[in-house]
């Protein structure tokens, strides 16, 4: 089964990380302050190569933060680095019930389909990212 890698400018992909994370942000002061630490921190644990902690840290993102799309994008794409693609597709498919409109992560959620063997459901995210 050939493997595809996912799509992201390591630049760009902090950049709009952190400017959507602002305004998707719903949580109280506090938690929108430790929500956004745990934020950074696992962007700096997924660019180290670090995968499950970067895991752990957007997981604890997302519980102080639920509605944050990157978050769940984030984890999907650290998830399908380590090959977990299953993982991957389910937050992606929560990213995308968040933002349906997220190009990226319908993309993205495309090639894990592609990679699990799901040639339709691929071709359907494909589609959708156009």
């Amino acid at each position: 089964m050939k493997k595809y890698t996912i799509f992201y400018s390591n630049v760009a992909f902090a950049l709009i990380a952190g400017f959507v994370f602002m305004l998707v942000s719903c949580a109280s002061t506090v938690d929108a302050m430790t929500a956004e630490a745990y934020f950074d921190r696992g962007i700096a644990y997924f660019y180290n190569g670090d995968y499950d902690k970067a895991i752990a840290d957007y997981t604890q993102t997302i519980r102080l933060d639920p509605d944050n799309v990157i978050a769940y994008y984030n984890r999907g794409v650290a998830y399908h680095d380590k090959g977990d693609y299953d993982k991957a597709i389910a937050d992606y498919t929560q990213a995308i019930k968040i933002y349906p409109e997220y190009a990226a992560v319908h993309n993205n959620r495309g090639i894990a389909h592609d990679n699990n063997g799901e040639y339709d459901k691929a071709i359907a995210d494909y589609t959708q990212a156009i």
